[in-house]
């Protein structure tokens, strides 16, 4: 996974130097909108339970996103602001086969919303770097579902602190007029690494 984050930075850096010969031509303006499209890797807390219950062929641990969309609108040439909206999910499942077999669900879903500063600083007709910084709404509650009939759900686990909050760096490349390919690292807000699609309005 490091080969693959400093691969990808390393591309990055490559396609911000490329777009600085070019900056008279801006592929984004004041009025622009941009809509991105998005999956992020890696699911934090699937990966931590994976590695947790790896030698336990009885426990199953799927993860979802996190999935998400964001939006911005070009305030200025260089400064943007937007909503960002993200869903990720994990769950395990597992039997109980020591009295009688009964089977346990547990998932963890959490949604963000947050508004988020961009400002892009380096921009070719074709290719535009941004970095960003956002701070928002954070939710996530921890669900169990079984069919053993003697269980308590006493799950009361849930966020106690509802904030997001996310610092990123990321980049957009326009292969036609409107449509593109987006990727952005961060920390906080969802996953270290999103990428989609991005269409400019």
């Amino acid at each position: 996974m490091k080969k693959l984050v400093l691969k990808t930075m390393a591309l990055t850096v490559i396609l911000f130097g490329t777009a600085q010969t070019n900056l008279n031509a801006q592929v984004v303006e004041q009025g622009t909108a941009i809509f991105d499209v998005y999956y992020g890797f890696p699911n934090l807390y699937t990966t931590v339970l994976k590695s947790a219950y790896n030698n336990e062929p009885s426990v199953s641990v799927t993860g979802t996103g996190p999935i998400g969309i964001r939006g911005e609108y070009m305030l200025t040439d260089k400064i943007g602001f937007g909503l960002d909206i993200n869903y990720t999910n994990t769950t395990a499942k597992w039997t109980d086969t020591l009295s009688t077999s009964y089977n346990y669900e547990v998932s963890v879903p959490r949604f963000r919303a947050m508004g988020k500063f961009n400002f892009h600083f380096a921009q070719s007709d074709v290719f535009d770097a941004y970095t960003a910084v956002g701070a928002g709404y954070s939710s996530w509650k921890m669900n169990v579902t079984t069919n053993d009939p003697s269980y308590v759900d006493d799950s009361s686990l849930s966020n106690p602190i509802p904030i997001a909050f996310r610092l990123a760096l990321g980049g957009r490349y326009f292969f036609t007029d409107n449509i593109g390919l987006g990727l952005e690292f961060g920390l906080g807000g969802g996953a270290l690494i999103h990428g989609g699609l991005a269409i400019k309005l």
